[in-house]
């Protein structure tokens, strides 16, 4: 009993570092929910009750996802900071790409990479601006 404990505490503290860590591979999240869903998988009675704590830790990953994509997206277009939110995207789509998509419970309300490439356009448009002292980069460059 207090080996299953110590799993389920384990779980919950990868859930919360994957999180706070901006999604970092240090959080094992992966590897701890595909253990979760195999074990689930064998029928064993002893790992029954790891169905329900599996069922709910998908279903809350996706709303918590949500919540701070979409928290975060604000923050990105409210103060045109993108490199951090480029990043972090990054490592999330790259976490859903090689698996944590099928752990997921649930609709994202979001597109990693669609996003992404939305404030990379944005991040050169004013990086330009920038460069060009806010005139029209094409006539700046035209007379060159």
């Amino acid at each position: 009993k207090d080996e299953f404990n110590r799993a389920i505490k384990s779980v919950n503290s990868c859930d919360n570092e994957f999180f706070r860590s901006s999604f970092s591979d240090k959080s094992q999240l992966l590897i701890v929910l595909s253990s979760l869903k195999s074990a689930t998988e064998n029928n064993v009675p002893e790992v029954a009750e790891l169905l329900s704590i599996y069922q709910k830790k998908t279903e809350s990953l996706s709303k918590k996802l949500n919540q701070r994509i979409k928290k975060m997206i604000e923050e990105v277009s409210e103060m045109h900071c993108f490199d951090d939110g480029i990043a972090t995207l990054t490592a999330l789509d790259k976490y859903l790409t090689i698996g944590l998509q099928e752990h997921i419970q649930g609709k994202l309300t979001f597109d990693c990479k669609i996003q992404i490439k939305e404030w990379q356009e944005e991040k050169q448009e004013i990086d330009l601006k920038m460069v060009f002292g806010g005139n029209d980069e094409r006539q700046v460059i035209k007379y060159w």
